[in-house]
């Protein structure tokens, strides 16, 4: 019996959605990443199943982009200066790991402390069936509702260890 095989242990969990933490205690079903090699935004998603069986999911979006301060982006999305995020200013070597905004081009010899930085974005949903995980991950662009690439591969993997959501998964069913 490989790890895989074997069943997974209930474990204590803490997500964020927005500035709110939820906890609970369930299984990691899936953990999923768009991120690419040179790209500076990236959504990274998981899909848990409580004891309680609900499910939750979960998003991050995550990026590595810095601003110059004086960039309408910065200002709109109200982002943070380097001195007021939490892990602190950021040193010169992981700016050199970080990517300028393409708008405002920041120079990487401004004073650090003078830049604005992109920050995590949580999301996390609660999902009382299978059918409702499955409805909350589509998307409506122009009218047409779609599952994105990266919900349909959370869901494919989940499956493979939730028997319910395999089901429900697997077979459309359109009335």
């Amino acid at each position: 019996m490989t790890s895989e095989d074997a069943p997974a242990v209930p474990t204590a969990f803490e997500v964020q959605d927005g500035g709110r933490n939820v906890r609970f205690t369930g299984i990691l079903l899936s953990r999923v990443s768009s991120e690419r090699a040179h790209a500076p935004r990236w959504t990274l998603m998981e899909l848990y199943r409580t004891v309680g069986d609900q499910y939750i999911i979960h998003r991050i979006g995550k990026s590595i982009v810095y601003h110059s301060s004086d960039c309408n982006i910065a200002s709109i999305n109200r982002l943070q200066y380097g001195h007021e995020l939490r892990a602190g200013t950021p040193t010169r070597e992981q700016l050199g790991n970080m990517t300028p905004c393409n708008m405002c081009i920041p120079r990487p010899t401004d004073p650090i402390e003078q830049l604005r930085f992109e920050r995590e974005r949580h999301w996390s949903g609660v999902a009382e069936t299978p059918e409702a995980v499955i409805d909350m991950l589509h998307r409506t662009d122009k009218g047409t509702r779609a599952l994105p690439w990266i919900a349909a591969n959370l869901l494919s993997e989940a499956s493979i260890k939730d028997p319910d959501l395999a089901n429900s998964y697997q077979t459309q069913h359109i009335s």
